[in-house]
């Protein structure tokens, strides 16, 4: 059964987020699908822009593109008065958008604002745990992703480049940056995935 997948801005804002959920649906087959909206790109783009205000129009341009390039749906179109039972109206648009979508799954790492879980009709899922669940049912899937990812950063570490230019902080590595974006327990995983891929662990 493949799962719809609906994508929170707050989990496609951060870079760590952004790459492994997009190359875990490049790499999973039908595993999972993911859908999105223009309101939740804008919101995404809105957050870059803020978080790097000298970064040039072309990564700006750049993420967009990716976003549209694998997300399955980019709904155009849905009911704005939805029943919320959430506290914050502003993700109102993401609650609608997800129920018109028939998201299974919500991915959010603000999950308390949307309201009580068992009165939505899609599952709720931080970034961290989501990518768990994609690591248990696509173990290798997802180790090949890890030695991708690796291999990425290890040259841009070694070129000292990075795709936001004037970043204020050198590239991290992966596992350091997974937990830095909150994704603790799939860090460990990564971690346990890169032993094996050296050949220190089976």
């Amino acid at each position: 059964m493949t799962h719809r997948v609906f994508l929170d801005s707050n989990v496609l804002a951060s870079r760590t987020l952004r790459d492994w959920v997009l190359l875990t649906r490049m790499n999973t087959g039908t595993m999972f699908q993911l859908h999105t909206t223009l309101d939740v790109i804008a919101e995404t783009i809105r957050a870059v822009r803020k978080n790097y205000p000298r970064a040039d129009g072309g990564v700006i341009t750049e993420i967009d593109r990716k976003i549209r390039d694998v997300v399955d749906e980019l709904v155009d179109d849905f009911a704005g008065d939805v029943c919320f039972v959430g506290r914050d109206e502003h993700d109102r648009h993401v609650n609608a958008a997800a129920t018109h979508a028939e998201a299974d799954i919500l991915v959010t790492d603000n999950p308390r604002d949307f309201g009580d879980p068992a009165l939505l009709p899609y599952d709720i899922y931080t970034a961290d745990e989501f990518l768990c669940l994609v690591d248990d049912g696509a173990q290798a899937d997802v180790r090949r992703v890890v030695q991708m990812q690796n291999d990425y950063w290890q040259t841009v570490r070694q070129d000292g480049r990075s795709s936001i230019r004037h970043a204020s902080k050198p590239p991290k590595g992966i596992v350091a940056a997974l937990v830095d974006a909150g994704c603790v327990n799939f860090a460990a995983r990564v971690e346990a995935h890169l032993q094996v891929l050296n050949g220190s662990s089976r």
